[in-house]
């Protein structure tokens, strides 16, 4: 577990390389924020795969339709995953 107690930012985690890199994560212990900017499905569905390994995740789906909202939400994420980290 090299990752243990650490947070990870990772975009582009629906698919291919940031797929694998979430996984990879995930297995050696980091927590996790997941960013797609498509293809919601394949993002829960690796979130999905995550939490099976123990892991807290948190998805941040950002979409054209409302970028301040998209970015706000992972915004929080972050805040909020780096005081339960950190504390």
């Amino acid at each position: 577990m090299l990752l243990k107690s650490k947070t990870a930012l990772i975009a582009g985690a629906g698919r291919n390389n940031g797929k694998a890199i979430a996984t990879t994560f995930a297995r050696e212990g980091a927590e996790l924020i997941l960013v797609s900017r498509k293809r919601k499905d394949e993002l829960d569905e690796v979130v999905k795969e995550c939490e099976s390994l123990a892991r807290k995740c948190c998805p941040c789906w950002l979409t054209s339709a409302s970028p301040t909202r998209s970015t706000t939400s992972c915004s929080r994420a972050w805040i909020v995953s780096a005081r339960s980290t950190f504390r």
